[in-house]
């Protein structure tokens, strides 16, 4: 191996570089290779969903019935993932004031005769409220059903209906929501 004294490297530095002619030397590619094949007609997984996505189609009030069903199921999750998290924090504050309550609860559950100030008393209180909140959030299928049907008639009467797509994400939300939430709230 030959190492470069200064002066040849200068040399090397100083020389001027080639000017090649700008034309493209690089092969044409194959348009076959990157293209991907289409199909002119769609596939379906089935004829109803087919039948869905026709633009022309009136939309029953079952259909409509299905999609508001699954817009309050959504909303539903969120509200009993997010709404009582909130109301703990207001009411309590911290995670360590819950902690704190919960174990004062229990000290004066274990004990009937246990002495509490009456601070500690409204910290009982309050985690009682927060408990209480928690049991009533989640909305009754008599209360699903009050919110779902007038929203089942408003999709049907501007014939609105959610696309495969989206009852797809619709569904993944209600599932993963409740469990999502409580992560992106924690700090």
């Amino acid at each position: 191996m030959i190492i470069p004294t200064d002066d040849s490297l200068l040399n090397i530095l100083e020389t001027p570089t080639e000017n090649k002619d700008s034309r493209d030397i690089s092969p044409e590619p194959n348009k076959n290779d990157f293209e991907p094949e289409v199909k002119n007609e769609p596939v379906f997984i089935n004829e109803n969903i087919e039948n869905n996505l026709d633009e022309n189609k009136i939309l029953s009030l079952n259909e409509c019935k299905l999609n508001a069903d699954a817009i309050v199921d959504l909303v539903d999750g969120v509200a009993v993932s997010t709404f009582p998290m909130l109301y703990k924090k207001r009411l309590l504050g911290s995670n360590q004031n819950y902690l704190e309550a919960k174990e004062l609860a229990d000290k004066l559950r274990i004990d009937k005769n246990a002495t509490i100030t009456e601070d500690e008393l409204k910290i009982i209180k309050k985690l009682e409220n927060y408990n209480e909140y928690r049991s009533l959030i989640e909305l009754q299928d008599d209360e699903k059903e009050l919110i779902a049907k007038p929203l089942s008639q408003v999709l049907y009467k501007h014939q609105k209906q959610a696309s495969p797509e989206t009852m797809l994400m619709i569904a993944v939300g209600t599932v993963y929501l409740p469990k999502l939430l409580p992560i992106i709230l924690a700090k």
